[in-house]
């Protein structure tokens, strides 16, 4: 069976280029993806870790040398722990950088101590596929939760799935080391199992780059439409965002009848404010007043500025009544706290129209009237007021 030593060579040398080929592509994305660049730099480094080490291990032979043997399993580990930290910063979890580095040092040290000969071969098999299954677990433990409120249980499952292939394809020859430890269970020495080990490394890699080059995709196609539908001064939602808001409340008060109410809110002589304090004055009142509207919304509520100086609040499950009492909460706070601009203090009072969803109504938009034509109302009787629609 020498003669069939190269073909395995060849194979390991074929898996540690199509790593580095993916860590080129990740390096790339990396330099244009300025909001998600720590995690996919981290991803580059792992994968051009993990092609290193199949590199190194494409070098075995005789003479044994440190590097090719021991080496090639600290480029594991440390490749793993860089897709622990990237994937930590994806999700926004917590780092452990002590733990992962507490993890590399010794373990790391703990290859070095033990040389590379083949009487050190099977504790050094155990000690790298054991370290490899256990850094892959931690990493799946520290991410589950979030990727689970991102996606979802199946789609989190989907996610998962490169990971599981990669223990599998540890958890292979580890188990074949612990069950005969006289014999040395090396990827290069060319048997099925090892071919096996490698088709699968190489498969669990395609799908862990096509499975988060979709992830990455789908979370910059998600922040485009959040912008999409965000005013650009305030981060209220915008006119088109609030429309799509009160149509899908509409389509739930169609089913099950559960009332909701519309706040229609002006800022009293804003243009009077600008033309005293300038735009950026004005900008800065505009912002204060968005701040405090979501400080007295509540999490079910959504809150839009449609115009200039004009916002609009949409009160799901909330009758004329409730709506009137958010309403004077938040007309008595912007009295009492005015907004300082320069050391100055300035009086930004709002006039409120309010309105309920109806039984005889044909469509959102009648609500959205009674609403404007109420506040209408309270601003010609004198402003700083609120006014229920008829």
């Amino acid at each position: 069976m020498s003669t069939s030593a190269p073909p395995i060579t060849t194979m390991v040398s074929l898996v540690a280029m199509q790593f580095m080929l993916y860590a080129i592509g990740w390096l790339l994305s990396g330099l244009l993806l300025r909001d998600e660049r720590r995690a996919v730099l981290c991803w580059a480094g792992f994968m051009a870790c993990i092609g290193l080490g199949f590199l190194l291990t494409s070098q075995r032979g005789e003479p044994r040398t440190w590097l090719a043997f021991n080496g090639s399993g600290v480029a594991f580990i440390g490749g793993l722990l860089l897709l622990w930290i990237g994937l930590a910063a994806f999700y926004r979890r917590s780092r452990h950088y002590r733990e992962q580095l507490v993890t590399f040092v010794v373990l790391a040290g703990l290859l070095a101590w033990m040389g590379a000969g083949v009487e050190q071969a099977p504790a050094r098999v155990l000690l790298t596929y054991g370290a490899d299954m256990w850094i892959t677990l931690r990493l799946m433990t520290t991410i589950h939760s979030a990727v689970r409120a991102d996606y979802g249980q199946r789609l989190a499952v989907t996610i998962a799935s490169p990971a599981v292939l990669i223990i599998a394809a540890f958890a292979v020859p580890f188990g074949r080391q612990l069950m005969d430890l006289d014999r040395p269970v090396e990827i290069h020495r060319f048997d099925e199992a090892n071919l096996r080990s490698l088709y699968l490394y190489m498969v669990a890699a395609a799908v862990f780059n096509f499975g988060f080059m979709a992830v990455v995709t789908h979370r910059l196609l998600a922040r485009l439409r959040d912008l999409s539908h965000r005013d650009a001064l305030t981060g209220l939602f915008n006119r088109r965002a609030i429309e799509q808001e009160l149509q899908r409340e509409w389509r739930r008060w169609r089913r099950r009848r559960d009332g909701f109410a519309l706040l229609s809110i002006d800022l009293d002589h804003f243009k009077q404010i600008n033309d005293t304090h300038g735009h950026a004055g004005g900008d800065q009142v505009l912002i204060e007043t968005s701040r405090r509207l979501l400080a007295h919304a509540r999490d079910t509520d959504t809150v839009a500025r449609t115009g200039g100086e004009e916002f609009l609040m949409l009160l799901p499950a909330t009758d004329m009544r409730g709506a009137a009492l958010a309403a004077e909460r938040l007309l008595a706070h912007l009295r009492i706290h005015p907004i300082t601009l320069g050391g100055i203090a300035v009086q930004a009072t709002a006039s409120i129209g309010i309105a309920q969803v109806m039984e005889g109504d044909a469509d959102v938009a009648a609500a959205l009237t009674r609403a404007d034509r109420a506040l209408y109302r309270a601003k010609s009787e004198g402003r700083d007021r609120l006014v229920l629609a008829d």
